[in-house]
């Protein structure tokens, strides 16, 4: 039986920078400013280790944990919500309607005090929505991500955090609405 061929981390973000070449210098997204090729003692290559810069602030993850669970408050959570909605529809609309490929909370950083996101783990970033388990598009893809919490935090206040994160994305776009986006 043969096996499918997986690109790796590294081919897939080649792929993306050929894309667009503008791509390593966007500070919205963690992407390689530097691959290296690692090879082993008789020359074969056995890994790539793959340099970027570090994405400030926590996780979504971290500010829906520390909002809901830890005291924090959940009106401000749901206004991230809303900016981060904003945000993504201005990578879309920059990029071209790219795919984030797995747009979950977990690969969403927010820097509470700068009040930007960054976006990791890009490596399928495009145009292809099979990358998302399920064929999701970004946004159907968070809100499934969100849903899934609902178990922990509640569906009344994951509901919320929905409805401020579309609210977010489908305002009308304004040009300078402070999105770190440099391309």
């Amino acid at each position: 039986m043969a096996h499918m061929y997986r690109a790796t981390d590294a081919e897939r973000y080649e792929k993306v920078q050929n894309a667009c070449p503008h791509i390593v210098k966007e500070y919205s997204m963690t992407f390689p400013f530097k691959i290296f090729k690692l090879k082993g003692p008789c020359g074969e290559r056995i890994k790539d280790l793959i340099v970027m810069r570090k994405a400030p602030g926590q996780q979504l993850t971290y500010q829906m944990y520390q909002s809901i669970k830890l005291g924090g408050s959940v009106p401000a959570l749901l206004d991230v919500m809303k900016e981060f909605g904003k945000f993504l529809k201005t990578i879309h609309r920059v990029y071209q309607d790219m795919q984030h490929g797995d747009c979950t909370a977990s690969n969403i950083f927010y820097d509470e005090s700068s009040g930007q996101f960054t976006l990791v783990d890009v490596a399928d970033f495009g145009w292809d929505l099979k990358m998302a388990q399920g064929g999701d598009n970004d946004v159907e893809h968070f809100v499934a991500g969100l849903k899934f919490f609902s178990q922990h935090y509640g569906e009344i206040t994951m509901g919320d955090c929905e409805r401020y994160f579309r609210a977010g994305y489908n305002a009308p776009a304004v040009e300078d609405q402070g999105a770190v986006v440099t391309h």
